[in-house]
């Protein structure tokens, strides 16, 4: 059906997820990328940044053009554009979707089309390459499903790790890896206010701070547990309990717990 190297790709919205796309595809050497980008500003700033890609304002001409068209839009803003492109869909395209809650059958249902669509979800840190990536397809037998998990893989994959779950798993992620890092970024700035607060410099604390998540987040991938390693910190009757103490009374984990069902609520929402 399609090979990520030589194919043309479409990419329609080029926000900060869509760049993060675009960089990591060029950074991998696939060419032949066409952005559509409606904003006069951002469209400027896309033209100095990458020159080697194509820039347009016109969806069905992308469309009728490319072979994957990745849709990197606004939830809110998915169904004005997909009314805009059946007329120019047909069997050779494939359609990859990271707009959060929008169902597979939803786009189905909009562009009348029955084509082969991955609907995934990255995340920021895919700025960097050092994004995570869920997905799930509409692929209807092996044959079809192997290729769009090929591409799937060399596609997302160009953005940092990558994962397949079943599309009912996706709100979950959504609102999970989707999300996450903002509330990293939270809390790196309460603990850099924390460090200020306590009498060192912002510079300081920032470094303390970000060297602290770094460090931890790497033991933990290598495979330790979570609560395992939070034991071996905590001492008893020492400065990490103390800690540890008001988090547990003020109950953090339950209030991180309802965050994210909120935020997979939303996405649920935006699915209707």
């Amino acid at each position: 059906m399609f090979d990520v190297r030589n194919g043309k790709i479409g990419i329609i919205g080029c926000g900060n997820m869509g760049e993060s796309l675009l960089a990591g595809l060029l950074n991998n050497n696939v060419k032949n990328i066409t952005v559509s980008e409606k904003q006069e500003e951002r469209s400027k700033y896309l033209k100095q940044k990458y020159p080697q890609t194509i820039l347009t304002k016109d969806n069905q001409s992308l469309v009728k053009n490319s072979s994957v068209i990745i849709l990197a839009v606004k939830p809110q803003d998915m169904e004005s554009l997909l009314k805009e492109i059946p007329a120019f869909l047909n069997d050779s395209h494939l359609i990859i979707s990271i707009a959060a809650g929008i169902k597979i059958s939803f786009i189905e249902r909009i562009t009348q089309k029955s084509i082969p669509i991955i609907r995934a979800m990255p995340n920021l840190p895919a700025l960097i390459g050092r994004g995570i990536s869920a997905y799930s397809t509409s692929g209807k037998n092996k044959t079809i499903e192997k290729i769009l998990d090929d591409t799937a893989e060399k596609i997302l994959g160009s953005l940092g790790k990558v994962i397949k779950l079943e599309e009912d798993k996706m709100d979950t992620v959504t609102a999970l890896s989707g999300s996450g890092p903002a509330y990293v970024f939270y809390m790196l700035e309460a603990m850099i206010d924390a460090g200020v607060k306590l009498g060192i410099t912002e510079a300081q604390a920032k470094e303390l701070s970000v060297q602290t998540i770094i460090g931890a987040a790497k033991m933990i991938e290598k495979g330790e547990d979570p609560a395992t390693l939070r034991k071996k910190v905590t001492s008893p009757k020492g400065t990490t309990e103390a800690a540890l103490k008001v988090l547990i009374d003020n109950k953090w984990k339950e209030i991180l717990t309802q965050a994210i069902e909120n935020a997979k609520a939303r996405s649920e929402e935006l699915s209707k």
